[in-house]
């Protein structure tokens, strides 16, 4: 028996095909976009609270390695906002630039807080950390009057008083 081959043309796609395929990859575009930009600022923030975290560790520890008084101060008018120390070698390498895109407000009176030489300090203070188109989720940092335990969580407030009450644990 001979079986026979049967061919057919190859006919490409019409139209209408490439029409609904992009139909498609327009709706998925629109879905996932603002999705992964969410989750990029999101990591923004993130990294921010861990900067503000560290910088204060850090002045904490060199106050009590250099045996002298050190303050940092945010510049939460700065865009984007920066950390630095004084004197020099409060902070290990050089001064701190948030990301960008990123807000900086705190209550800590005059922006800044001290350690004296005990690694205490004499103030409080709260500092939020938030994506600048207020948007998203807010991360915060309290950092207590005495001996400067420090507490990270989540902002759950919009207004513009800053309070400790609002920052609460992340889950």
């Amino acid at each position: 028996m001979r079986y026979l081959a049967r061919q057919t043309a190859n006919r490409g796609t019409n139209l209408m095909e490439v029409t609904i395929t992009a139909v498609i990859a327009g709706i998925l575009a629109a879905v996932a976009v603002p999705s992964l930009m969410g989750i990029l600022q999101g990591s923004k923030v993130d990294q921010g609270l861990v900067q503000v975290q560290n910088s204060l560790k850090d002045a904490q520890k060199q106050a009590m390695r250099l045996g002298q008084s050190c303050e940092v101060t945010f510049n939460t008018t700065a865009n984007p906002p920066t950390i630095t120390a004084s004197p020099a070698g409060c902070l290990v390498g050089t001064d701190t630039e948030l990301p960008t895109g990123i807000v900086l407000e705190s209550n800590a009176p005059g922006d800044k807080i001290s350690f004296s030489f005990k690694g205490t300090t004499t103030s409080s203070g709260t500092m939020v950390v938030k994506s600048a188109d207020g948007q998203g989720e807010q991360k915060c940092l309290v950092i207590s009057i005495g001996i400067g335990i420090m507490r990270t969580g989540t902002y759950n407030s919009r207004s513009n008083n800053i309070s400790s009450t609002n920052c609460v644990a992340s889950s």
